[in-house]
């Protein structure tokens, strides 16, 4: 599953993430991994959410943080649940990829039986008509 949270800075899409990261990892039974741009939500994850940082990994492109997914799926096939927090801050352009990437990580979603949980701050409309069929 492929799910996107899309809305102003400050709607609330990080808490409502991490909320669900949180309830997520006192029932899973394999590993839930939260991606962020910084670590500032370290003391609001619960201990078992496993936290990564991209600014670790010079990602600033959709397909790196593709390739940021499937290098951690490679390492851990016990991954149930993956939350990608910020997803403008860490590409540096959404515009020419982002219904490729959004095909590629549904299908990554289902081909390795993981939910992958995403939020954006968007405000161009014609990004916003991509994003509808993921929310």
């Amino acid at each position: 599953m492929v799910k996107l949270y899309v809305g102003e800075p400050g709607s609330g899409k990080t808490k409502l993430m991490i909320g669900e990261a949180n309830a997520s990892a006192e029932t899973a039974k394999g590993e839930v991994v939260f991606i962020d741009v910084v670590d500032k939500q370290n003391a609001r994850l619960d201990r078992r959410v496993r936290l990564i940082y991209t600014t670790e990994f010079e990602i600033d492109t959709l397909r790196s943080i593709y390739g940021l997914l499937c290098g951690i799926i490679s390492a851990n096939r016990d991954v149930e649940q993956i939350y990608v927090d910020g997803l403008e801050k860490m590409a540096i352009d959404l515009k020419p990829d982002l219904d490729e990437f959004l095909s590629l990580i549904h299908k990554f979603a289902e081909k390795n039986d993981v939910d992958v949980i995403l939020s954006a701050s968007i405000e161009d409309p014609e990004l916003l008509s991509i994003t509808e069929k993921y929310k």
